[in-house]
C-alpha cells in the first residue's frame, strides 16, 4: 500500500507514457498522465500527432536519424528534452526511451517536470526502480532488463526484471538481488570493462558483448546495450538490457568453420564454386589460382548480359540458358554438361551443378553452383566409344570384306524370319569360290583379298539381298527375297555370271566362279542354323559342276537326313560297345616343345576299323538330343583315364574337354559335371571344360552363372573357336574364362599374309586386355609357330607337334612312366 501511495505521489508530479509511430513522426496513442502533461486528448494522440507539434527540432531529427538508420537501434536510451504542450507552454522533462524498429514504434515514459538540468535525487531513483513504473518500462522489452549502480570496480544491482535472473540462469532472483550484475570476467572480458567505464566517464550509450559463466555452470554468450545516468545525490547509475547471443554465437561459429573448409576446399582444388546474385544481376567467384583466369571475382550483369556466351560452345549454350531460365523462376535443382574455350582455344568440358534458393518474399535471390572439369571424363568416353566401335567391328563384321561375320548373321536373320509377314519368296543362299586356291597359290593372298572383296561388292549391289555375310574363307552365306522362285534363282545367277565376268578380266587364263545353294524358307520358324546347312548341302551337291550355278535344296538331300538320324540311332549301342573313342590331341609350349595338356576328341570306330569324324555325327546328336549323353560319356572317359594314370603313375596334365552349346538347358549340368569329378576323386584344376562359341547362342547370361559356379569349383573355363561367327569379345569382357583357343582359320595365312598377321595381333591384344591366356588350334608349320611365339603368345596345338591319337599311343609317347 505503501508503494501504491508513492506511485500516486510521483504521478501527481507529471508523469506519463506516450508510444510514437517513427515512420510517420506522429504519435501513436498515450496515457493519462501524458495527456496531463501534454493537454492533448487521448483521441488527439491516438489519431496522430506530429511530433514537430510536441518536441524541439534536436528531438525530432534525432529520431527521424533512428527511423532512417539501416543499423538495428533497438534498445533503451535515457535523456532530457523539450516537451511543447498544445496550449504552448514549453517544458523540460527526462525520459526512458523503448526503441522497437521491428515494430515501428518508440515507446517512451516521461516524467518529473523540472527546469532544464535538473538532476534526479536518490529518493527519486528509488521510487522509479521499485515501484510498478519499472515493470510499466520493461513490459514490451524483449530480454533481460536491470539498472546497475557502479560502485568502485563492481556493478550492485538497484532493479532487475524476473527475465534478467532467468535469463543469466538464477533460480533464486532474491539470492542475486544486489550482487554484481554483468557476471563477466574482468581477465576474459577486458574490452567489455573498458567500455562500461568509458560509458560512465563520457555519459554515452554503449553496445557489447561479452562472455559469462553462470550460476548453472554453463559459460553463454550475451549482448548488452546501456545507457548512464547519474543520481542528483551522485549515484552513477546504468539503464541496461541484456540478450543471451550463445545460439547466434553457436551459429556464427559453425559458419565460421564452414567458411574455413570451403576456403581450404576452394584453394586446394581445381572445381569452382560461385554465387549467383539474380536479383542484382552479380556473379561472385572466390579468388583462387586455380580457377579459370578468365573469369574476374566479380562479375557484373554475367548471366543477364549473357557474357558466358563469348566462351561457350554454341551448341551448349541454349542448354544453359535453359537451366539457368528455369532456376531463375522457381526453386530448383540439378545439373548440365558443356563446352567452354580453354586457354588454347580449343574447347574444354565442363559440369555444371547448380541449385536456385529464394529470399523471404519467395522471389528467386541466388544461384550456387559448382563448375568442374570433366575433360579427363570426356576423353576416357570418347576412348571407350571409339574402342568400342573397333570392339563391334572386330567382333560383327568380317575384317576382310566388312560383310557380317556368321554369328551376326545368323542373330539377325533369326530374329528377321520369324517376323515375315509378306508373302515374297525367301531363301538362305550359301556359296563359295571355285578354285579360290588357285588364285592365293599363284597371285598371292592379296589378290586373294581383293577377290573376296569383288565377291562381297557383288553381293551388296544385288537388289533381293537382305542380309549376307563372309562366314571364313571363301565361303558366304546371305538372306534374299524376291517375289517369286525364279525372281530369286535368276537374281542369284545373275550375281553369280557378274562376279565370273569380273575375273575374267582380272584372270583371263582363268575361269572362275561360284557355287552357289539355296535353301527355300516354307516355315517361319526354322532353326537358321539347319536352314544354313540345307543350303550348304544343295551348295555341295553341285560343287564341280560348270553347267549349274546354284544349286536348289531337294528330296534328295531329305533323305541324306535320313541318314542322319539312322547315325542319331547307333550311336548310343556304339557308346555301350566302346566304339566311341577317345583321342587325345597334345598341347605344346612353342618355346620348348614340351607338352603341356591335352583336348580329348571323340572318335567314332566302323566296323571295317575306319573311323567317323565328329562333324559328322556331333551336330546330328546335337539336332536330336542325345549330346547330353554322349558328352558325359567322353567327359567319363578322360576321368577313368586319369584314374588309370594316377594309379600308374604316370604324369597327370589338364585336358580340356568339348561340352555342347545344348547344355546351356539343363539346370543340372554344373552339379553332374562337379559330382562325377568327385567321384572319381580327380583334381579338378586339371580338367578345362571346353564352352564353344555356339553355347552362348541360346543364352549368355546362363552359360556365364555356369562357368562361374565351375570355376568356384575349381575347373578352368576355355572357350573354343574364338572369333568364328560369334562376338566372342564382347563375351570376354564379363565372362569367367581361363583360356581362349583362338581358331585355325585366323591363322592359315599368317606367314604370308602383313594383313591377317596384323589382325592376329590385334584380336590377341584385345582378348590380353581382360586377363586372360591364348592357345591357339590348327598350328601346322614352323612359320606360324615362330610368328605366334615372336609377338609372346606360347601356345598352341596341331599337326605341327601331332594330331589326335588314341589313349593308348598318348600315355606311350607323351606320358610314358
Amino acid at each position: 500500500m505503501e508503494n501504491e501511495n508513492k506511485f500516486e505521489n510521483f504521478y501527481n508530479i507529471d508523469y506519463g507514457i506516450l508510444h510514437v509511430n517513427i515512420s510517420e513522426l506522429v504519435t501513436a496513442k498515450g496515457d493519462e498522465g501524458f495527456c496531463a502533461l501534454s493537454g492533448y486528448s487521448e483521441e488527439e494522440l491516438s489519431e496522430g500527432v506530429s511530433l514537430d507539434a510536441l518536441f524541439d527540432t534536436d528531438t525530432v531529427m534525432a529520431i527521424k536519424t533512428l527511423a532512417d538508420s539501416e543499423e538495428d537501434t533497438s534498445g533503451v536510451l535515457c535523456y532530457e528534452h523539450y516537451l511543447k504542450t498544445k496550449d504552448r507552454r514549453i517544458l523540460t522533462v527526462t525520459d526512458f526511451v523503448w526503441i522497437n524498429k521491428q515494430e515501428n514504434n518508440i515507446s517512451a515514459i516521461f516524467y518529473i517536470n523540472r527546469p532544464k538540468g535538473a538532476l534526479l535525487d536518490n529518493k527519486d531513483i528509488g521510487e522509479i526502480t521499485s515501484l510498478k513504473l519499472f515493470d510499466t518500462i520493461i513490459s514490451g522489452i524483449p530480454g533481460a532488463v536491470a539498472i546497475y549502480e557502479y560502485k568502485g570496480e563492481d556493478l550492485r544491482i538497484v532493479k532487475a526484471s524476473d527475465n534478467y535472473y532467468e535469463t543469466l540462469g538464477f533460480k533464486d532472483k532474491t539470492a542475486h538481488s544486489g550482487k554484481v550484475g554483468f557476471m563477466i570476467d574482468k581477465s576474459s572480458n577486458v574490452d567489455m570493462f573498458a567500455k562500461v567505464k568509458q560509458c560512465l566517464t563520457d555519459g554515452k550509450p554503449i553496445v557489447g558483448e561479452y562472455q559469462a559463466k553462470c550460476p548453472d555452470g554453463k559459460t553463454r554468450w550475451f549482448v548488452a546495450r546501456a545507457k548512464p545516468f547519474v543520481s542528483q545525490g551522485g549515484s552513477r547509475l546504468i539503464f541496461v538490457v541484456i540478450n543471451d547471443i550463445t545460439k547466434s554465437k553457436q551459429q556464427e561459429n559453425e559458419i565460421n568453420k564452414q567458411n574455413k573448409r570451403f576456403e581450404l576446399i576452394a584453394k586446394t582444388t581445381s572445381e569452382i564454386y560461385f554465387d549467383y546474385d539474380v536479383l542484382n544481376d552479380v556473379f561472385y567467384l572466390p579468388n583462387n589460382d586455380n580457377y579459370i583466369s578468365r573469369y574476374s571475382s566479380r562479375v557484373e550483369h554475367y548471366f543477364g548480359n549473357r557474357k558466358y556466351a563469348e566462351f561457350i560452345h554454341q551448341e551448349d549454350a541454349p542448354k544453359l540458358e535453359r537451366a539457368l531460365a528455369e532456376a531463375k523462376t522457381g526453386v530448383t535443382s540439378g545439373a548440365i554438361e558443356y563446352r567452354t574455350l580453354a586457354f588454347d582455344d580449343d574447347y574444354t568440358w565442363y559440369k555444371l551443378h547448380y541449385a536456385s534458393v529464394s529470399n523471404e518474399n519467395g522471389v528467386i535471390s541466388n544461384i550456387y553452383g559448382r563448375i568442374t572439369s570433366i575433360e579427363t571424363e570426356q576423353m576416357l568416353k570418347r576412348r571407350i566409344d571409339s574402342d568400342k566401335k573397333l570392339i563391334e567391328r572386330l567382333s560383327e563384321r568380317d575384317l576382310i570384306t566388312g560383310l557380317y561375320n556368321r554369328h551376326t548373321f545368323k542373330e539377325k536373320a533369326a530374329k528377321y524370319i520369324p517376323a515375315i509377314e509378306d508373302k515374297r519368296c525367301y531363301a538362305i543362299v550359301y556359296s563359295d569360290i571355285n578354285d579360290f586356291s588357285y588364285v592365293n597359290e599363284n597371285f598371292g593372298y592379296d589378290a586373294g583379298n581383293r577377290m573376296l572383296n569383288d565377291f562381297a561388292d557383288c553381293i551388296r549391289e544385288t537388289d533381293v539381298l537382305i542380309y549376307s555375310c563372309r562366314i571364313y574363307s571363301d565361303f558366304y552365306v546371305g538372306l534374299y527375297a524376291a517375289d517369286t522362285r525364279d525372281k530369286l534363282i535368276k537374281a542369284i545367277n545373275k550375281r553369280n555370271e557378274n562376279f565370273a565376268e569380273l575375273q575374267k578380266d582380272h584372270y583371263p587364263a582363268s575361269d572362275i566362279n561360284i557355287s552357289s545353294g539355296m535353301y527355300f524358307i516354307t516355315d517361319k520358324n526354322v532353326d537358321i542354323t539347319i536352314a544354313m546347312d540345307n543350303a550348304n548341302l544343295a551348295r555341295r551337291s553341285i560343287k564341280g559342276s560348270d553347267d549349274v550355278l546354284c544349286g536348289i535344296y531337294s528330296e534328295r538331300m531329305r533323305k541324306e537326313r535320313l541318314r542322319d538320324q539312322s547315325i542319331a540311332s547307333e550311336v548310343k549301342t556304339a557308346m555301350e560297345q566302346g566304339m566311341i573313342e577317345l583321342f587325345l590331341q597334345p598341347k605344346f609350349d612353342l618355346v620348348t616343345r614340351d607338352i603341356i595338356g591335352a583336348e580329348a576328341l571323340a572318335r567314332w570306330r566302323n566296323a571295317d576299323g575306319s573311323y567317323k569324324m565328329p562333324y559328322e555325327f556331333i551336330p546330328v546328336l546335337e539336332k536330336v538330343g542325345l549330346i547330353i549323353e554322349f558328352d558325359f560319356y567322353m567327359y567319363e572317359q578322360v576321368l577313368k583315364a586319369f584314374v588309370k594314370w594316377r594309379q600308374e603313375g604316370r604324369r597327370l596334365v589338364p585336358i580340356s574337354v568339348n561340352f555342347s552349346r545344348v547344355h546351356s538347358n539343363k539346370d543340372n549340368f554344373v552339379d553332374r559335371v562337379n559330382s562325377l569329378a568327385d567321384a572319381y576323386g580327380v583334381d579338378k584344376g586339371l580338367i578345362e571344360v571346353e564352352i564353344t562359341e555356339s553355347a552362348f547362342v541360346e543364352d549368355v547370361n546362363i552359360m556365364i552363372r555356369y562357368m562361374s559356379k565351375l570355376r568356384d569349383y575349381g575347373f578352368k573355363i576355355d572357350i573354343d573357336d574364338f572369333g568364328i561367327g560369334y562376338s566372342s569379345l564382347s563375351v570376354l569382357l564379363n565372362a569367367p574364362v581361363d583360356i581362349v583357343k583362338v581358331d585355325k582359320v585366323f591363322i592359315d595365312n599368317i606367314a604370308t599374309n602383313l594383313l591377317e598377321r596384323e589382325y592376329v595381333k590385334q584380336i590377341c591384344q584385345l582378348i590380353a586386355t581382360t586377363h586372360k591366356e591364348v592357345i591357339f588350334e590348327g598350328v601346322e608349320t614352323e612359320e606360324q609357330a615362330n610368328f605366334l611365339s615372336s609377338i609372346g603368345y606360347n601356345m598352341a596345338q596341331g599337326w605341327l607337334f601331332d594330331k589326335a591319337i588314341p589313349v593308348k599311343e598318348f600315355e606311350d609317347k607323351y606320358i610314358a612312366i
